[in-house]
């Protein structure tokens, strides 16, 4: 699945301009994309890690009520008024 969201976020990348850089090594750690683009004369760029969940992750977290699916609207107003 990283690899489908890497994929996925290099083609949105290029899509607005950027030029992408895929599996950068530094040390022992990875870059999954590195977006560079020049714009209005300045160097821009982007450190993007990708991350795709399952539909069947995303079943898993509402049973165990740590997803939005999960939560009533009654406690979306409560956090609402609070914050």
């Amino acid at each position: 699945m990283a690899l489908l969201g890497e994929q996925l976020v290099n083609e949105w990348l290029n899509r607005i301009g950027f030029f992408t850089l895929r599996g950068i090594k530094m040390g022992v750690h990875e870059i999954d994309l590195l977006g560079i683009r020049m714009r209005e004369g300045v160097l821009e760029g982007w450190h993007v890690e990708a991350q795709i969940s399952s539909p069947r992750e995303l079943y898993w977290q509402a049973l165990q009520g740590g997803a939005a699916g999960a939560r009533s609207e009654k406690q979306f107003v409560a956090e609402e008024t609070i914050s």
